[in-house]
């Protein structure tokens, strides 16, 4: 299986769509306006080149419910599948959250671990707080203009190349 480890914002809104005209024409309050239908499109291309499927590992996941997100992709336009969402863990050490590298780490740990299957995967985010044996598969955004066409197609190049492993 095919996963993308899927932050929001920087990845799916960024700060060129939060000054742009299409973005001042949604009201105040609707949050469809948090997602930039440019990186839509793209992270549909992602999903319709590669068959790989979505879990969030944005801070959104603590806000919402995957129901909710479900809901709030499809009205901006989404067309794939969220399978899940990382638990937001802490440090405990210092008790504050722990790197997303961890998350996504116990993620696939457990997702292996129920089906014996390898898993194939892309990190997309905007801030870079992975573990190194995550380096290749991170594909890090400029917050000021998200999602690209570029690493759109380096990541569809990756995920159709890859083999097998965690």
């Amino acid at each position: 299986m095919k996963v993308i480890f899927l932050d929001i914002d920087g990845v799916l809104n960024n700060l060129n769509w939060f000054k742009s005209e299409k973005y001042r024409e949604f009201e105040i309050g609707d949050s469809r306006a948090n997602f930039d239908p440019t990186a839509i499109e793209l992270l549909n291309k992602l999903i319709q080149k590669t068959d790989a499927h979505i879990v969030i590992s944005s801070a959104w996941r603590t806000l919402y419910s995957i129901k909710d997100l479900e809901a709030l992709f499809i009205q901006v336009g989404f067309k794939g599948k969220i399978i899940g969402k990382t638990d937001a863990l802490q440090d405990p050490s210092s008790n504050n959250p722990a790197p997303r590298g961890y998350e996504i780490l116990q993620w696939v740990k457990n997702y292996q671990s129920k089906r014996k299957k390898p898993l194939q995967y892309v990190i997309l985010d905007d801030y870079n707080d992975f573990l190194e044996s995550q380096k290749r598969h991170t594909f890090i955004t400029d917050p000021k203009i998200g999602l690209t066409s570029w690493l759109t197609d380096q990541m569809i190049n990756f995920l159709n190349n890859i083999t097998n492993d965690t």
